[in-house]
């Protein structure tokens, strides 16, 4: 289902980083930790499940977050408003063209592209197209090299504050 590929885009991302116990909470302000690198997942594929005249446009939303945390007064949102939440984002595209060959658990149908906080901020946009998004990143990182690449990514990344911003 459409509404499925974030989440296996995040697993597929999770798998690649060695993330030994993969655990989702709805609605927490990044997808995936590593070590002390918080990393938000975007995902975006060129089909959808029903047949199409044409293929998707690659654009990836909602890069800006508001924080919530259910313990936290006032309905739990953070009073800082929508920002970046994560020192990392991972672009990923299922880049099947036809239903003939998709198959979403093969990772060579998967282009991954990581850009750093910093980057993206830099744009100060809460939504960006594909070509946009491969030239912050420089270009597609193979699914083998993920790690390698989040990691070199987060050096000199930092985050906004992080302590309990609904009070102790």
């Amino acid at each position: 289902m459409n509404n499925a590929r974030g989440y296996l885009a995040e697993y597929l991302v999770g798998t690649a980083l060695g993330i030994q116990e993969l655990q989702r909470i709805e609605w927490d302000s990044y997808d995936l930790l590593l070590g002390e690198i918080t990393i938000e997942v975007k995902s975006s594929a060129y089909l959808q499940l029903w047949d199409q005249k044409e293929l998707r446009t690659l654009n990836f939303t909602g890069l800006q977050g508001i924080r919530s945390n259910p313990r936290a007064p006032d309905g739990g949102r953070d009073a800082l408003g929508r920002r970046l939440n994560a020192m990392l984002y991972v672009f990923c595209v299922q880049t099947a063209t036809s239903h003939d060959v998709y198959d979403q658990l093969n990772v060579a149908q998967w282009d991954f592209y990581v850009v750093s906080r910093s980057d993206l901020a830099s744009t100060n946009q809460n939504s960006l197209g594909i070509a946009r998004v491969k030239s912050l990143s420089g270009g597609a990182t193979a699914w083998d090299d993920l790690k390698a690449a989040v990691t070199a990514a987060a050096v000199g990344q930092e985050r906004d504050d992080d302590a309990d911003w609904w009070g102790a």
